[in-house]
């Protein structure tokens, strides 16, 4: 019951819903204000029922998912006792609907009846490993497909899977059980003054309701409520783990070559194509000055440019070249000067203040390319243990280096991925191995990733066999998972004294000390 109440609250808050989220929250406010009979402290309450549930939603998805991933380990471990039997997989996935427990038992029930019925065997299991939101999942989704489609010794790569997802589970239970004690301790010291104060109004009834309605009451409580959502969102901040073992397949998106980008500057004269937008005319606009601006700029700072428009090409809402790096910050910098000029009082301000903005305008594209460079670095980290045990998988049921490359992109969509599916898409092309290995380094700068594909490419070289090779890469790349969630915990238990000391401290004092402070002075602070 309890899980279907945040998984409620959960569907209510997405992107999709985010109109009726609105409305519910106004809603839930209202009611609360009908009780209390306090504007502010509604809305304050309102604030922290949101935290507190998306908090404690994903406590419970995360205890869900690690129960999962031990349910998933027996029933690896129970198809590879049936085959040696003599079962087939489906009737296995029928019996097994018998003995399998929540939550396990609803997605196995529902593959079942899917297989009954006219769904196919990939289409099941495809299904299966979404409603699962489970890697693990996904991972015997995979082998249990390849088999089915080229055949291979299942056993052999069921009892492979198995070490793999025991190996996974203890390397997950030890970097969670080094951050348990800072995130409770950090989001249950968070809260407690909202909840000290609703449990003075329930027992101070009286006094509580004289302090909301004075003047001074409502700006110790708006004071307080500030100070305590900037704590409980700086806290939530320090403490956010983002869950390596959720499914994170991505919507496909197209990939765009540097060759159609070219076409995009031939054509920049042309017609405006159809539904065009303002966001797309100021990206013309930045290419067309980019041009212009391009013959001032030495090749090595082109070069340098190039690889930066590599970074974010993917987020480039249609074709269009490095040159709309460089004109959109030669046109940010004159945005900036214009507006400093405007701003400043006398003629001396102006030329300090549109220097300094000028500069400013020119090095701000700069800046947040290198914040998506790591944040892109940080889920190609993420993902890449998950990486390498499809293609383990792939390489274990006879597959060449380049179809378990082509069956990662067809199983599994992430950047990363998308990134793979560029590199195969130009050797494809006839343009070379090492070619297209320099051009991946020159998109990528994450160096697990670029070691990744270095291996398989010297492994293809040579012709031997990675199936090792990658074993021992996915726990070593766990293994440094682990250490970093041991540093990262440790790092967080002083980074909590901050908000704690400078903002859930402070907080405490308005919303607790103040109504005390009110009560034993008996209205001292009503005028």
């Amino acid at each position: 019951m309890i899980i279907r109440i945040f998984d409620f609250y959960k569907n209510i808050c997405t992107k999709k819903k985010m109109l009726f989220a609105v409305l519910f929250h106004i809603l839930l406010a209202a009611v609360i204000y009908i009780f209390f009979g306090n504007i502010i402290f509604s809305i304050f309450l309102t604030a922290c029922i949101f935290f507190i549930m998306s908090w404690a939603h994903s406590a419970v998805n995360e205890k869900r998912l690690e129960v999962l991933h031990g349910q998933l380990i027996e029933f690896a471990i129970n198809i590879i006792v049936m085959i040696k039997a003599g079962k087939s997989v489906r009737s296995i996935i029928r019996d097994s609907v018998l003995w399998t427990k929540y939550p396990l038992n609803n997605y196995i029930k529902k593959l079942s009846d899917e297989l009954k019925t006219c769904y196919s065997f990939n289409e099941a299991m495809d299904n299966f490993a979404k409603r699962c939101s489970s890697r693990e999942a996904r991972l015997i989704s995979t082998a249990l497909k390849l088999n089915n489609r080229i055949g291979g010794d299942l056993v052999f790569i069921l009892g492979n899977i198995v070490e793999t997802l025991q190996e996974s589970l203890r390397v997950r239970s030890s970097a969670r059980s080094f951050t348990l004690q800072s995130r409770y301790s950090g989001n249950i010291i968070a809260f407690m003054p909202v909840a000290v104060l609703v449990a003075m109004f329930f027992f101070m009834n009286g006094p509580m309701r004289e302090f909301f309605s004075s003047r001074a009451g409502n700006i110790l409580l708006a004071a307080g409520a500030v100070l305590e959502i900037s704590g409980i969102i700086i806290t939530g901040k320090i403490l956010k783990e983002p869950p390596d073992n959720s499914d994170s397949d991505m919507s496909a998106r197209d990939t765009v070559t540097e060759a159609d980008r070219r076409v995009f500057i031939k054509n920049s004269g042309t017609k405006r194509p159809a539904g065009f937008n303002m966001k797309n005319y100021f990206i013309r606009a930045a290419c067309r000055a980019g041009i212009f601006f391009e013959r001032f700029i030495n090749r090595e700072k082109i070069d340098s440019y190039k690889r930066n428009f590599r970074i974010i090409a993917e987020k480039i809402p249609y074709v269009a070249d490095y040159r709309a790096l460089i004109g959109l910050k030669f046109i940010l910098s004159f945005v900036f000067i214009l507006a400093a000029a405007v701003i400043m009082p006398n003629f001396y301000l102006i030329l300090i203040g549109s220097a300094a903005a000028g500069i400013t305008g020119f090095f701000i594209p700069d800046i947040l390319i290198k914040r998506m460079a790591v944040l892109k670095s940080s889920e190609f980290t993420k993902d890449l243990p998950y990486i390498i045990d499809l293609l383990y998988i792939s390489s274990m049921s006879g597959q060449n280096i380049y179809n378990c490359l082509s069956i990662l992109v067809e199983n599994h969509r992430s950047s990363a991925v998308s990134e793979i599916a560029v590199f195969l898409k130009e050797i494809n092309s006839g343009i070379g191995r090492f070619e297209a290995f320099n051009n991946f380094i020159t998109r990528n700068n994450v160096e697990n990733f670029k070691n990744l594909i270095f291996l398989i490419l010297q492994a293809e070289k040579y012709g031997s066999s990675i199936n090792e090779i990658l074993q021992q890469k996915s726990k070593f790349t766990r293994f440094e998972i682990s250490q970093k969630s041991e540093i990262k915990s440790r790092r967080a238990s002083v980074l909590l004294l901050f908000p704690l000391a400078f903002l859930i401290l402070p907080a405490f004092v308005f919303l607790v000390g103040g109504p005390l402070i009110f009560t034993v002075s008996s209205g001292l602070f009503i005028y």
